[in-house]
């Protein structure tokens, strides 16, 4: 079965830390909830933006439109939670070096809390593609716990952290040029996500 998928704006704050002369863009996840919950329940209580499907056994995927979402040579996280400790045998977690249009071309870094387990995935149309297997990874904190994900694009190699923990180093042969980030949930279990931070 084929995931469903959709587009979505939020606004954007951009603030600049002295820190490194780092740049750090905020997402503003209350802009993300969708009026169609036909496939999908979205919500958000001013604090966390939570994101499941309405059946197991398919994702949802919600990307960045505007290119200041670009992960391409940036390092994006995301502290995301299990709310209900639930199966996913799919995973959740977060999008990078994708298209704007979801699902067409890019990555997905995804976590399992119940198994302590990661997998990163790419797509292209139609198709969801394995790019690391199921890994187990002792720094993700299991049950309802938050978890902090980030990905860090440098040149054609992408690192990828846990809770601050490097766990995995993929080259970037598929990303899309400029491409954004997004989230994901699976399998109908209820992830709440904040902090969607893009540094520069």
């Amino acid at each position: 079965d084929q995931a469903v998928v959709a587009n979505t704006t939020a606004n954007l704050d951009t603030n600049s830390s002295a820190k490194e002369r780092t740049t750090i863009e905020r997402v503003d996840l209350a802009g993300w909830v969708r009026k169609d919950q036909t496939d999908v329940i979205t919500s958000h209580d001013g604090k966390e933006f939570t994101m499941a499907t309405r059946k197991k056994g398919f994702y949802y995927v919600l990307v960045g439109k505007d290119p200041k979402y670009s992960t391409e040579s940036a390092r994006a996280s995301v502290i995301l939670r299990n709310v209900d400790n639930m199966n996913s045998t799919l995973g959740y977690g977060l999008v990078f070096l994708s298209d704007p249009r979801p699902l067409q071309q890019g990555y997905a870094f995804l976590i399992d809390t119940k198994r302590k387990k990661f997998r990163v995935v790419r797509h292209e149309p139609k198709n969801e593609l394995v790019v690391v297997n199921w890994t187990n990874a002792p720094s993700i904190k299991a049950g309802t716990l938050p978890n902090e994900l980030a990905v860090e694009h440098n040149g054609d190699l992408i690192d990828l952290y846990i809770n601050g923990t490097m766990v995995t180093q993929i080259r970037n042969v598929h990303g899309y040029q400029g491409g954004t980030a997004g989230l994901y949930a699976g399998d109908a279990a209820k992830i709440a996500f904040r902090d969607l931070e893009i540094r520069r």
